[in-house]
């Protein structure tokens, strides 16, 4: 695990990076690290950093605590901290000063720090050099902070750890909150690392979140205008049986939110999950959200998605649900996914569904362009109408039985209510569908409705045929990519992708971004 580093730069592992920017509260730098080279972007286990060289004290004023401190007799100075975030936070609230330094440790707390209105404003940030841990472990906590209507509170550098079961909710929790900054913090071990109920334009970045049971991230009830950026996660698995996890979720999630540069890896289930499932207000609708310029790495790894864990599965590395079947103007573009494809259950013989990006339950008015889709059993899954789908690759992989695509009809709701929308006007054109496998190929499969396909290009490296029934105008020919086998699906000299137009996906682009300020 890596420790929090705030170089003015970045810091990175062998994930796949980008160079875009963006502003974090300000924290004096320690010296730098070594930086390991990355690997290959299908590889990407990480490597440790070494140690941040401790810095000096920060010239900003600011409390301290420390696992030394006292809070009886301490004055919250460098020399005299602190002992509880508690006692810092009621010394901010009767002071000019909004700013806790906290010192490296475990802190075992009893209780959840509950932040209101009253700490607007406020940081609790790591002291240059330093990891404290809040372990939420041994009193059984489901929260170690809470901001109730807490604004522009900045929680940075922190570690957190051991928090129990509490269907949403978190170990730092966002209830009605605005303008708030979760950046650069490590989570261990906990049922959900962060989550957001109505609560809007926060950022969540830099942060690593691993071994969570539910959910990494989870964004709720109307949240809004929030950017999920530069997170990485791993591990997060089912919570016992007959649910699905996923390392972010929106449920009824709100309007306008970024989900940008994360890196995420071994999930049992969804990385990343967008379900609009019977809102009680429009403004519960995911619509104008953005899913972009993420890695997912061995995604879908468990025999359970939203269905019982061990037995059907169907389930999608990218999953969107939408039981108002409204059109929700939602882009999903330039992520890479290899997604991992489970067997039959030789138990009950169950179907097993593991799709690369599944617009599932009537979710319309999507756009899907620039992505890369490798591994599973199908490249995507439409159940939705007015959905595009454009300058994709979809390796279909080594088996005869998978598809690049599946347009099926669904006449029911969950509730079995009849189907809110008639799925129509969906379009894949432009795509690359590129194969290994040693036996024919199928395409497309299309039950119940008519999907507009055209135009796209169709490659065996074998030299075996794909069946491109359905498709209007199909083109064969190899795409040249540069390593495909190794995630590199860049396009080569003489490549055949030009005959359709396709445009040259950068991947360089594609994962973590440089950050002033993270945890990995």
């Amino acid at each position: 695990m890596a420790g929090y580093v705030n170089l003015g730069g970045f810091v990175s592992f062998d994930w796949p990076t980008s160079t875009s920017s963006a502003t974090f509260a300000s924290t004096p730098s320690p010296t730098p690290v070594a930086t390991p080279t990355p690997a290959p972007v299908a590889t990407p286990t990480p490597t440790p950093t070494a140690a941040a060289t401790p810095a000096p004290l920060p010239a900003v004023p600011a409390f301290y605590v420390s696992v030394n401190g006292n809070d009886s007799s301490g004055n919250g100075t460098a020399a005299d901290p602190f002992a509880t975030l508690a006692r810092a936070q009621e010394a901010m609230e009767d002071s000019s000063i909004h700013t806790t330094y906290v010192e490296g440790g475990t802190y075992n707390l009893t209780s959840a720090l509950n932040l209101t209105s009253a700490d607007d404003g406020m940081a609790f940030i790591a002291a240059p050099g330093q990891t404290p841990v809040l372990n939420g472990g041994a009193a059984g906590l489901t929260n170690l902070i809470t901001l109730n209507g807490a604004d522009n509170v900045t929680l940075q550098g922190l570690t957190f750890d051991n928090t129990g079961s509490g269907y949403a909710d978190g170990a730092v929790a966002l209830n009605n909150s605005a303008g708030d900054q979760i950046i650069a913090n490590d989570f261990n071990n906990n049922d959900t690392g962060i989550y957001l109920y109505q609560s809007n334009n926060n950022l969540v970045s830099g942060n690593e979140i691993d071994n969570t049971v539910f959910w990494g991230i989870d964004v709720t009830n109307g949240s809004s205008n929030n950017t999920i950026d530069s997170n990485k996660i791993s591990g997060t698995t089912l919570q016992g049986t007959g649910g699905g996890s996923a390392a972010i979720m929106f449920v009824n999630g709100g309007s306008n939110n970024a989900v940008t540069h994360n890196a995420i890896s071994d999930t049992a289930g969804t990385a990343i999950g967008m379900v609009t499932w019977f809102p009680t207000s429009s403004s519960d609708y995911d619509t104008g959200d953005t899913i972009a310029y993420n890695s997912i790495i061995n995604a879908d790894s468990a025999t359970g998605g939203f269905t019982t864990e061990g037995s059907s599965e169907d389930d999608g590395a990218i999953q969107i649900g939408n039981t108002v079947g409204n059109n929700q103007n939602i882009n999903i573009n330039n992520n890479y996914i290899d997604i991992l494809t489970d067997p039959a259950n030789p138990t009950n013989g169950s179907f097993m569904l593991d799709v690369g990006i599944y617009l599932d339950d009537f979710a319309s008015g999507f756009t899907v362009t620039n992505n890369i889709v490798q591994g599973g059993n199908l490249g995507f899954l439409i159940h939705g109408a007015n959905d595009t789908l454009t300058n994709n690759v979809f390796d279909i992989g080594t088996s005869a039985g998978s598809n690049a695509g599946f347009f099926q009809y669904e006449n029911t709701n969950f509730d079995g209510s009849p189907a809110p929308v008639g799925q129509t006007n969906d379009t894949a054109s432009g795509n690359i569908i590129y194969s290994t496998a040693n036996g024919t190929e199928n395409a497309w499969a299309i039950a119940g409705v008519t999907a507009n396909i055209s135009g796209n290009l169709y490659y065996n490296t074998n030299g075996q045929p794909i069946n491109t029934s359905g498709d209007s105008n199909p083109s064969t020919g190899n795409p040249q990519f540069a390593n495909p086998s190794g995630g590199d699906f860049s396009l080569g000299s003489g490549s055949a992708a030009s005959s359709i137009g396709f445009q040259n996906i950068d991947q360089s682009n594609i994962g973590l971004a440089a950050k002033t300020a993270t945890f990995w």
